[in-house]
């Protein structure tokens, strides 16, 4: 029984921590921030946090445990952007850069006679 409890409670700390994981969404051709984007952070416990960047374009997760986490990125008009970061204690920071979407080319017309 005392060989149950040691490891119940060594799992229970295991999963608690006060790490954080922040950053900034950015556009790839004008370097400006992405307002609104979607971010979701997926931890080692396969828990997703989503956020929403705000006006200068960062955003940030924390209560994160130590491990390897998934940090997605995305906003309508621009192609997804993801990574793999380490959450490693205390501060992390994790920056994304969104690539816009090419908007289809108009067709050309010509006249006929």
């Amino acid at each position: 029984m005392i060989g149950w409890s040691i490891l119940l409670s060594w799992s229970l700390l295991q999963t608690k921590s006060n790490d954080t994981l922040s950053g900034q969404v950015t556009d790839s051709l004008t370097g400006l921030p992405v307002v609104g984007a979607t971010v979701a952070v997926t931890d080692s416990s396969k828990i997703a946090h989503t956020v929403t960047t705000d006006a200068a374009g960062h955003y940030g997760v924390s209560s994160l445990p130590t491990g390897p986490a998934r940090v997605t990125a995305k906003k309508p008009g621009y192609a997804r952007a993801s990574s793999e970061p380490t959450v490693a204690p205390g501060t992390n920071t994790q920056n994304e850069v969104l690539v816009p979407k090419k908007s289809p080319q108009p067709k050309a017309t010509v006249p006929t006679k």
